[in-house]
C-alpha cells in the first residue's frame, strides 16, 4: 500500500498542548507531497476519499476517528484494543528507560517493535530555519533585555518551579526581566523568542531524572537563539551547541558568556535543520510502519 494521504485526527489549533504537535506534522506532510487533512471529531466526512491514509492521532481526540483496514495509524496513548487488528505503532517521546538494546533508528530514537520512541521537534521546516540563518543572528531592537520562557511554570511532581526559579533569580539581580507566555501563535512566539536576551530550555526534577527532551530547546535553537539546557540528554541531542550546567543559577552565566557565540549559535541551528524538524521525526516513523 502506497501512502500518500495524511490524517491528523487531532486537537483544533490552540485547543490545547498538543495541538502544536499536530500543527507541525500537518505542516510536515503538507512539504513531503502529501494529500493532508487536518480532521476532528466534530468534522464532516461526507464527500472525502480517506482511503489509503495514514492517520495520526493522540487518545483524548480519537473517539469518532474512522477505523480502516487500508489505513495505518501512528498513535499517542491510544487504546490499544480499539485499533486491533489494523496496522498500527505508538509513538512515545525518549525516555531515559528506552532500552539502547531495541532498534535503533536515529539517534535518541528507538523501535520495540510496537513502540517508536523519539522525540519532539522543532514545528519549523528546514528551509524555513536557512531563511532565518540568512537574514542573520543579529538580534532585533528592544528597550530592555528580556528572558522569554513560552510554556508552563509549576509545581508538583511533574514542575519545573524548582529548577526555573535560581534562574530567574539570577535574572532579576542582573536586571534581565523573566517574561513567561503560554499558547501564543506561531509568529508572536518566534518573534519573542528572536527578540529575548535570553531564552532557556529548562527541564524540570522528573523530566531531567527520566530524560526528557523538550521541543522548546529545537524550536529556540532553530529561530536563531542560544541553546539554554539544564539537561545531559538534551545537550547531548544538540551535540553540545548550547549552554549547559545541572546547577540552573550557574546556567544562567553560562548562557552570558555563550549568548554572543554566533557561529555555535548558527551551526545548533544547521543541527536542528538536518535532524529536528518534524520531516525526520515523519521519515523515522515511515521507516517502521507495519
Amino acid at each position: 500500500m502506497s501512502l500518500k494521504k495524511a490524517v491528523i485526527w487531532g486537537h483544533p489549533l490552540y485547543s490545547h498542548t498538543h495541538s502544536f504537535i499536530h500543527y507541525a506534522f500537518f505542516k510536515a506532510f503538507l512539504a513531503m507531497g502529501y494529500e493532508t487533512y487536518w480532521l476532528d471529531n466534530s468534522s464532516d466526512l461526507s464527500g472525502l476519499n480517506l482511503a489509503n491514509s495514514l492517520f495520526i492521532t493522540e487518545c483524548q481526540v480519537d473517539q469518532d476517528i474512522p477505523l480502516r483496514k487500508d489505513c495505518k495509524y501512528v498513535l499517542h496513548n491510544c487504546a490499544p484494543e480499539k485499533y486491533q487488528g489494523l496496522a498500527s505503532i505508538n509513538l512515545q517521546v525518549y525516555n531515559i528507560d528506552v532500552s539502547h538494546d531495541w532498534q535503533k533508528i536515529a539517534p535518541f530514537t528507538y523501535f520495540d517493535g510496537r513502540t517508536l520512541y523519539q522525540p519532539w521537534a522543532t514545528d519549523l521546516l528546514p528551509s524555513e530555519i536557512e531563511g532565518i540563518l540568512e537574514e542573520g543572528l543579529e538580534e532585533e531592537a528592544r528597550d530592555e533585555k528580556t528572558c522569554a520562557w513560552i510554556g508552563t511554570v509549576g509545581e508538583g511532581l511533574y514542575g519545573n518551579l524548582n529548577e526555573l526559579t535560581p534562574f530567574i533569580k539570577e535574572c532579576e539581580k542582573n536586571g534581565v526581566r523573566w517574561r513567561a507566555v503560554m499558547n501564543i501563535p506561531f509568529e508572536e512566539n518566534r518573534k519573542m523568542i528572536r527578540s529575548s536576551w535570553l531564552a532557556p530550555a529548562i527541564t524540570g526534577g522528573w523530566q531531567t531524572e527520566h530524560g526528557y527532551i523538550p521541543c522548546r530547546m529545537f524550536k529556540n535553537a532553530s529561530y536563531g537563539k542560544l541553546g539554554i539546557t539544564n539537561s545531559a540528554q538534551t545537550r547531548d541531542i544538540m551535540d553540545g551547541l548550547v549552554a549547559y550546567s545541572q546547577d540552573t543559577a550557574e546556567l544562567f552565566y553560562k548562557a552570558l558568556e555563550a549568548r554572543s557565540d554566533l557561529k555555535m549559535i548558527r551551526r545548533a541551528a544547521q543541527h536542528v535543520a538536518a535532524h529536528h524538524t518534524y520531516l525526520n521525526r515523519i521519515e523515522n516513523m515511515l521507516k517502521v510502519l507495519p
